[in-house]
């Protein structure tokens, strides 16, 4: 497949991951400069709270990774699909293609129609049973079942207890990253801020939530197509990297192409 060079790409984890869930993505996407920044309270900038402003943290990254004057590819995976999305909505003119993998705005099923709000509370139930253990000081169940929401029940007692411990010290960048979601109250029509070409990428076995959540915001935009992994789940980033790699390469040439053509009507 032929790369197009010169755009660079900026990829954004999820909650409680890090930068490295995207090894086997860029392993497979070559010919393009790759940055894969830390959110807040992750990885290197684990020292900053969470719990903030999605529009801080998309500044952040826009100011670090994108930079000024300078067009990107930016996907997001996820909280940090949340974030993709509120940077290409604030700063339109930087982004030259948006991909979000499944991203975690949930606020907008929160302040949907009655589909929506039903889907909504089957998040909300995760986020409170988290929180409730938290404040116990047993923060395991809570995580148990935000990891068994997310990738399947029994997920996590498959995981090793190094790995289950690991995630339960997440704890409060999880609840951090659903108070910022929280805190949201723009509307789903907002999404029409995008004005770069969009891809929204889902697992066939992904909750049903965030397979709606892809669709209806992809639905709000003028330039967005869905695609569906057949057997992929919520961390197709990691599971299915390699297809991912194919379609974040063919989304850049179609906004590359694009690009190229507004130009030259210019």
């Amino acid at each position: 497949m032929r790369s197009l060079p010169g755009t660079p790409v900026v990829l954004l984890h999820g909650t409680a991951g890090k930068p490295s869930q995207w090894v086997g993505v860029v392993a497979a996407l070559s010919g393009h400069e790759v940055r894969m920044p830390s959110l807040p309270g992750h990885g290197l900038l684990a020292s900053q709270e969470t719990g903030g402003w999605l529009a801080d943290e998309a500044y952040q990254i826009a100011m670090s990774a994108v930079g000024a004057g300078q067009r990107v590819h930016l996907a997001g995976h996820s909280y940090g699909g949340a974030v993709a999305l509120k940077l290409a909505m604030a700063f339109p003119e930087r982004i030259k293609s948006l991909t979000l993998i499944e991203p975690a705005v949930f606020h907008l099923l929160r302040d949907g129609g009655a589909l929506e709000r039903q889907m909504y509370a089957d998040i909300a139930e995760v986020e409170v049973r988290l929180r409730k253990a938290h404040a116990a000081g047993d923060a395991m169940p809570g995580v148990r079942g935000f990891v068994d929401f997310w990738c399947g029940a029994g997920s996590f007692a498959a995981l090793q207890p190094e790995k289950q411990r690991a995630l339960a010290a997440e704890a409060d960048r999880i609840i951090g990253n659903f108070t910022s979601i929280a805190r949201e109250n723009w509307l789903l029509n907002s999404c029409a801020m995008v004005k770069a070409p969009v891809m929204a990428i889902t697992g066939s076995e992904s909750p049903v939530l965030v397979q709606h959540l892809s669709r209806y915001i992809a639905g709000a935009m003028d330039d967005a197509k869905v695609i569906q992994i057949s057997g992929a789940g919520h961390m197709l980033p990691v599971t299915h990297a390699a297809t991912v790699a194919q379609l974040l390469a063919h989304h850049f040439q179609r906004a590359e192409a694009v690009s190229f053509r507004l130009r030259a009507a210019a």
